[in-house]
């Protein structure tokens, strides 16, 4: 970990490999009492939520410092994240590539990587995101293991009573052919019995710019305009 002192912000140094066995050592009515900023992003997936939904705080799903931060972060996504972690607020909107689902709803901002998500399922830490815009996104699983990971999620309910649904740009997840029409067919077809807006594309985790997105916020998806909207400032 790293900790800016100017910011009180914690940032994980890496994928929080092992995040799991710290959950049931973490006492999170402490965190509540004395909140820090949270940044990360990957395997730290389950830290995020967790700190969001039992302690209360705003966490941040963004660069790692021994990953984006020590491989370059572009300047438009630094600014992003240092306006966030100063200001609360940092881009306006983020675009997103391609609607799956019309709509437009809002909710409180949750979620992270598909496959990390996937595993609290059946745990005392399974993420609970009824009326939630959840993000999911991940790196390196081919479409039929995303198949299966969405699958897993509907058949646990975690699907059923959300706001709507954003997926990042999921690098590496497309199959052996450079095209996302064969991951796109598996995503409509996993949210095909539910009403509201599914978005794809958005430049955030693995891969890309990884701009930051404070969870535990309220913001507006709408699919038609292709964007998330902030809606409210990250820190106080």
């Amino acid at each position: 970990m790293f900790t800016d002192p100017s910011v009180q912000a914690v940032f994980c140094s890496r994928a929080g490999y092992g995040s799991g066995r710290l959950l049931p050592l973490l006492d999170f009515t402490t965190f509540s009492q004395q909140p820090k900023v949270f940044v990360g992003y990957s395997d730290v997936t389950l830290l995020l939520n967790a700190f969001v939904q039992r302690a209360g705080l705003v966490c941040f799903h963004g660069p790692l410092v021994a990953g984006e931060f020590a491989e370059g972060l572009s300047e438009r996504s630094r600014a992003h994240l240092f306006n966030l972690l100063t200001r609360g607020t940092g881009e306006a909107s983020l675009p997103f590539s391609t609607t799956l689902r019309t709509g437009v709803a809002e909710g409180p901002l949750l979620g992270g990587c598909l496959s990390v998500l996937a595993a609290t399922l059946g745990t005392p830490f399974a993420f609970d995101p009824r009326g939630a815009i959840l993000f999911l996104e991940d790196t390196g699983e081919k479409p039929y293991r995303i198949d299966r990971m969405l699958v897993q999620l509907k058949q646990g309910g975690v699907l059923e009573h959300l706001a709507g649904v954003v997926f990042g740009d999921m690098q590496g997840c497309w199959g052996t052919e450079d095209d996302p029409t064969l991951l796109l067919s598996v995503i409509a077809d996993a949210f095909a019995d539910y009403s509201y807006p599914v978005g794809f594309g958005l430049p955030v985790g693995h891969g890309g710019e990884n701009f930051a997105l404070p969870l535990g916020t309220r913001v507006r998806l709408d699919a038609g305009q292709q964007q998330l909207v902030f809606l409210e400032s990250a820190v106080t």
